[in-house]
């Protein structure tokens, strides 16, 4: 059955419209929450999240595609990397 819905067009546009907007959402939902907490302007924040967005994308690709590292271990490497991005683009902003 879920082949065949998959198969109409219609059924593939709503499907990705709520991801796009789920997408959005977590994606202004992170925008403030690292603007928040390491007092970044949006525009450094979007590039922080947007950033990481690859980076998660890639882990996701490795972990399937290679299979020798743990799903866990892959998620905390991204969640690190992007808050050493976010510790470190704050520490040079707010220098100046």
């Amino acid at each position: 059955i879920l082949q065949r819905l998959f198969s109409d067009p219609s059924v593939v546009e709503i499907v990705n419209e709520r991801r796009h907007t789920a997408k959005e959402f977590s994606r202004n939902y992170l925008i403030k929450l690292i603007g928040k907490n390491f007092g970044l302007p949006e525009n450094l924040s979007k590039f922080v999240i947007d950033l990481s967005a690859g980076l998660t994308s890639s882990a996701a690709n490795y972990v399937y595609e290679q299979n020798d590292v743990d799903f866990q271990l892959a998620e905390d490497v991204c969640v690190d990397m992007t808050l050493a991005v976010a510790e470190n683009i704050a520490r040079r902003h707010n220098k100046n």
